[in-house]
Order: structure tokens, then C-alpha cells, then sequence
């Protein structure tokens, strides 16, 4: 019977924590820091809190940075901006089409000079610029 409830806790656990992941990381949506601290003060489940404060820390550092890795490692394309996780230049464009005008970005940019780097950041400078917003700045990644 203990096995049973346990295994029941669990479970309830797991979907908590899932369903969290879904709403903060959504991609028709973006989940700021106001909608964060919103879905932080519907849970007492210590885990999914941990989770959300995590996320609400990167949004407490503005601006937010904007990750890249221009594609060059075997991981291929991959870019980062507050929670939410990217494949591709389209899908990281999408997103930030959610952030309102005005926002302003940090990009680390490699020491290893390259021209697929280059020009992903032209393009990523140019995108924002469309889009009302801007680069605050660059720093050398480490």
C-alpha cells in the first residue's frame, strides 16, 4: 500500500513539474517575469518553486543575454534567451518577436572569430533593429 501512495506522489510530482516546464517554456507565448512570479504563487510544491525561482533570476539580470553557438561544434545551431531553449535561428527569431519593443539584449560573442559567427550576429543585430529592439551590448565569451 506505501509502494502505491508513493508511486502516486510521484507521478503527481512529475506532472506538476511537466506542466510548469510547458507553461513557462511555451513557444506560442512568452512567459516574463511578471507571468513567472504568477505561476510561482499558484504552487507550494517546493521543486516546481525551485524551478520557476531559477527562471525568475535570469530575468532579474537585464539585460537578458542572448546565447549563441553559431552551429561550428557538432552540436550544430543552438541559442539560449532567459528560459527558453533554441534549434534554430527561425525558432530564436519567433520568440523574440514575443518580447516587446523596446528590450534590450546581451550577446556574448565567441573569441574564435568566424564568418558563420559574423554573420549570425549581423543577422541577429539586424533582426532586433527590425523588430524595436537592440543589442546593449557585446562581450567576449569565455
Amino acid at each position: 500500500m506505501f509502494a502505491d501512495g508513493l508511486d502516486e506522489k510521484v507521478y503527481q510530482l512529475g506532472l506538476g513539474l511537466n506542466l510548469m516546464q510547458a507553461l513557462a517554456t511555451g513557444k506560442a507565448w512568452l512567459s516574463d517575469k511578471t507571468e513567472l512570479q504568477r505561476l510561482s504563487q499558484m504552487t507550494k510544491v517546493r521543486r516546481v518553486q525551485q524551478q520557476l525561482d531559477g527562471y525568475l533570476k535570469i530575468w532579474e539580470e537585464q539585460p537578458l543575454t542572448i546565447s549563441l553557438d553559431d552551429g561550428s561544434s557538432s552540436v550544430g545551431f543552438h541559442a539560449r534567451v532567459a528560459q527558453y531553449e533554441f534549434q534554430s535561428m527561425d525558432a530564436l527569431k519567433q520568440k523574440l518577436t514575443q518580447f516587446p519593443s523596446g528590450t534590450k539584449f546581451l550577446v556574448p560573442i565567441s573569441p574564435v572569430e568566424s564568418a558563420t559567427n559574423d554573420q549570425i550576429l549581423t543577422e541577429l543585430h539586424t533582426f532586433l533593429s527590425s523588430h524595436g529592439m537592440s543589442v546593449a551590448g557585446e562581450k567576449r565569451a569565455q
